[in-house]
């Protein structure tokens, strides 16, 4: 293809689509494309991907390039809307992080006092469960094991260790409602 200018090669993409035509004007304005993002965010790789994303968007608008303008000038138009576009959703996205941290934190001092207390509170509960639900509690929740192998450690069913973690479970929900009144009552 011999050397056609931008707006031929939009014309000739927007009428045929014709990779080729697209690929030219890719290579012709990419490196420009590039320092301009570059501009924008002074991160190499992230300035690469914006590159890609706009030519990407810029296949599904190139049927809107009117010739009141040169391309480049298009170009430059929407490869800056794009770049700032992105710098205020990076920037938003911060802003709303540092709020959610500022928050954790904040949430996380507050309820570290009552945490303390609940851990406490577990631990008296499962001081008072008998042995073998103590045992059965810690193997599945603590330690991991799945109900299967606890069926064959056991030499059980699988459908009695269920039952047995039910128990259990409800046994100690039972005792850490009593202590949890006793507690907050005292």
């Amino acid at each position: 293809m011999k050397r056609l200018s931008d707006r031929t090669l939009v014309m000739q993409y927007v009428q045929n689509k014709d990779n080729q035509c697209l690929a030219h004007l890719y290579c012709r304005h990419r490196a420009w494309v590039y320092r301009t993002c570059m501009s924008y965010c002074k991160d190499p790789d992230e300035a690469n991907d914006l590159t890609q994303e706009i030519f990407i968007r810029l296949i599904y608008k190139l049927d809107s390039f009117s010739e009141k303008s040169s391309f480049t000038t298009w170009l430059w138009a929407v490869t800056t809307n794009y770049c700032a576009l992105q710098l205020r959703r990076e920037q938003r996205n911060r802003t709303m992080k540092q709020h959610y941290l500022r928050d954790y934190d904040t949430h996380l001092i507050n309820n570290q006092d009552a945490s303390f207390a609940a851990s406490m509170l577990m631990e008296h509960v499962m001081s008072l469960l008998p042995d073998h639900q103590r045992d059965l509690l810690c193997t599945k929740y603590c330690d991991g094991v799945s109900v299967e192998t606890i069926a064959i450690d056991q030499r059980s069913t699988i459908g009695s260790v269920k039952m047995r973690l039910q128990r259990a479970r409800d046994r100690a929900r039972q005792l850490y409602r009593h202590a949890q009144g006793q507690y907050y009552s005292e």
